[in-house]
């Protein structure tokens, strides 16, 4: 399994939503993507790194004018590697700017997470049933099949966002955060007066250092049998369950299962 699969993967199964890999790359509602096809000409599971095709409602692609909607409610995303990241305080063996509250976080295994995001914003197209009909009426100028519809994305207004590349990376973050520490999957103690500005870091795939306005998450859908499929962890969908010109929601542990196929 390769590092931006490894990262997919655990995002979704922390948060019901495909990430954006890698965090940052701009990604807007009506985006048609594409993560590559297989062998049996199907879109591949939406792991890692993508292309962007073009926009539904975009003048060069189909300029079809799609309502979006952007949700008033600002969340907090909090994530680490459960049993992979640990945190302690620097030290100056560790880098000589290391100060008094100083944290360094150690990543045990390539592929390690951290990722903190806040004030996430998602930008939704509004209507989706909108959408499946106006797909209706292009079905025939593309093999939908093989692509994605980006249907919302969610920006943090500021992301600290870190996989290791290597079993031992690290990354020594600075700032009233000297009481961080780590429980389960979460990190812990971070107060919203936290400055979470990144002095050193190494062995990293890839590295968003509290960054503004990231674009971390995304949810997708497909257009399937004249329907849009969405994808959903928390709702099993099953054959028996997809109605003709109803939109089902399917889980992204059926893209896990067989995920290395």
């Amino acid at each position: 399994m390769n590092l931006g699969e490894y990262y997919s993967k655990s995002i979704i199964r922390k948060f019901d939503l495909v990430p954006v890999y890698y965090p940052g790359t701009e990604v807007v509602p009506g985006d048609i993507i594409s993560f590559g096809t297989t062998i049996f000409d199907k879109a591949k599971k939406p792991f890692g790194s993508f292309s962007i095709i073009g926009n539904i409602m975009e003048s060069s692609t189909y300029n079809f004018p799609l309502e979006t909607k952007d949700d008033q409610q600002h969340k907090t995303y909090n994530f680490v590697s459960e049993k992979e990241v640990s945190v302690s305080a620097a030290v100056k063996a560790d880098v000589p700017t290391v100060v008094d509250g100083d944290i360094k976080f150690t990543f045990g295994k390539k592929g390690s997470i951290l990722l903190y995001g806040i004030k996430g914003k998602e930008t939704r197209i509004k209507d989706l049933f909108a959408l499946e009909d106006y797909l209706k009426t292009v079905s025939e100028q593309r093999d939908w099949n093989d692509y994605y519809v980006v249907t919302s994305v969610i920006v943090c207004e500021k992301a600290l966002v870190f996989q290791s590349e290597d079993n031992d990376g690290s990354l020594i973050v600075s700032g009233l955060a000297k009481d961080i520490s780590i429980g389960g999957s979460e990190i812990s103690n971070i107060g919203v007066e936290a400055n979470l500005s990144v002095k050193w870091k190494n062995k990293h795939s890839f590295s968003i250092d509290w960054t503004d306005n990231i674009t971390v998450f995304m949810k997708l859908a497909q257009f399937t049998g004249k329907q849009v499929v969405t994808y959903k962890k928390a709702s099993l969908g099953t054959k028996s369950q997809i109605q003709e010109n109803k939109l089902v929601e399917v889980s992204p542990s059926r893209l896990l299962d067989n995920a290395d196929e």
